[in-house]
């Protein structure tokens, strides 16, 4: 029993090495090609092979050329190759070919993906929605992923994409921060963390900032702004007083050395219009000395009586690379708006009262009327004086005058159903001044 066994396992691994060597016999081929069927008769022609297959699995498939020497196991798998099925050699001279299976653990196709895996922050056509680092935080250049402190980015391509108008339309993606009250569009105000950002009074926005500088009752357009950063938590010990849920800062755009302009008109509900104009690129030969200027104009209604707003901005950047170290930023904006905002409900007991949200309970003629122009000037110096050592003075300036008149009611007498306003009116100039001394490091060491 012991020596038939050893007799049949010789004999079949004499059978299998005839098999294999048979295969690495070359032929002299040539099978041009052409439908499968016929070419898979050639390929018998030329090497003797027997081959077997169900007609169904190769209608319609073409077989690929055959062009030199090859063994009947190269010749096979070349033939094939793109067709979608497989084969075995089932003796030396036999072939059978099948449909290959799609299942278990086929491996696929590579795939090849195009794009970047890091964007140029300063690119208009920059497609990405993240930001790797910020200033805000720290007031370096950190990546984000290095910074102690909770930062969000709101980039300029997710504020295109929504089409967003106002401060409040962008930070609405941010997890922790709420619109407040700021008087319909007299001002931006926002609730961070359960803490508002106008502790004082409406009219002062003590958490809202332009590029590191404070801004007070200027409501911000979303035109000329790069980035909005949004950091939670503290940041008295690098920006002042201010409540502890966390500050807001808008980056306008920079001045690019390459030459870009659009123009852009968009639509929307109450009778909304906006034109916004974006041009920049360099002013001498080698871009040292380059522009940017954003224009937009705002045209809107309200689904309140009598209410609209119209707002012109326009907000020219002048930058000069004074060396190879050291770059000066004149960034300076004009605002003009006039409006009519809807004074709010009133309250009876713990609910707004049964009115009507579009009812205005103002007057058309003597409502919330505000006419303001808004001025702001930025200067920025800085000097490189190495790889890790930079400083950086900023210097602001901020004027506004407003002429505002406004009817506004103060009780609802809920049996009577008489509601009691008052009229006031005001004239009056507003001047902020900023500036801040940064010496800051990169080394980590």
């Amino acid at each position: 029993m012991y020596s038939l066994s050893k007799t049949l396992l010789g004999g079949v691994m004499a059978g299998v090495a005839l098999n294999v060597a048979a295969q690495e016999i070359t032929f002299a081929l040539s099978i041009p090609a052409q439908p499968l069927a016929s070419a898979l008769g050639m390929l018998r022609q030329q090497t003797g092979l027997h081959v077997f297959y169900a007609e169904d699995i190769i209608k319609g498939k073409t077989g690929t050329a055959v062009e030199g020497r090859f063994s009947a196991a190269q010749a096979v798998a070349r033939l094939l190759a793109g067709s979608g099925l497989a084969h075995t050699f089932t003796a030396s001279d036999t072939v059978a070919i099948k449909q290959a299976e799609t299942g278990g653990d086929a491996t696929l196709p590579a795939v090849t993906v195009l794009g970047k895996t890091v964007y140029d922050s300063t690119d208009p056509y920059n497609a990405d929605y993240t930001r790797v680092s910020t200033s805000t935080a720290t007031k370096t250049d950190t990546p984000i992923m290095q910074t102690p402190a909770n930062i969000q980015v709101v980039t300029r391509k997710v504020m295109d994409d929504q089409q967003a108008i106002t401060l409040q339309d962008a930070v609405k993606n941010v997890a922790g921060v709420q619109p407040g009250f700021g008087g319909g569009h007299l001002n931006d105000i926002f609730t961070i963390r359960g803490f508002g950002t106008a502790p004082f009074d409406v009219y002062s926005s003590t958490s809202v900032f332009r590029e590191g500088m404070w801004l007070s009752f200027v409501p911000l357009s979303t035109a000329s702004l790069d980035r909005i950063e949004v950091l939670k938590g503290p940041a008295a010990v690098l920006y002042g007083r201010m409540e502890p849920g966390g500050l807001i800062n808008a980056v306008p755009k920079d001045a690019l050395k390459t030459p870009y302009y659009s123009l852009q008109q968009q639509f929307g509900s109450y009778n909304l219009f906006r034109t916004s104009l974006d041009a920049t690129g360099p002013l001498s030969a080698g871009g040292d000395v380059r522009y940017r200027t954003n224009v937009d104009y705002l045209d809107n209604g309200s689904f309140v009586a009598c209410g609209f707003n119209q707002q012109l901005n326009v907000a020219p950047n002048l930058t000069w690379d004074i060396s190879a170290n050291t770059t000066l930023e004149l960034e300076l904006n004009y605002q003009h708006q006039n409006l009519i905002s809807n004074p709010a409900l009133p309250a009876l007991g713990r609910r707004p009262a049964d009115i009507s949200i579009s009812r205005n309970l103002g007057d058309g003629k003597l409502g919330t009327h505000l006419d303001r122009d808004d001025y702001v000037v930025d200067l920025d110096l800085e000097h490189r004086f190495n790889d890790d050592w930079k400083i950086n003075w900023k210097g602001g300036y901020v004027h506004t005058e407003y002429k505002e008149q406004q009817t506004a009611g103060y009780s609802l007498d809920e049996n009577s159903g008489d509601f009691n306003r008052y009229y006031y009116t005001a004239d009056s100039d507003r001047n902020q001044f900023f500036t801040s001394l940064n010496l800051t490091s990169s080394r980590n060491d």
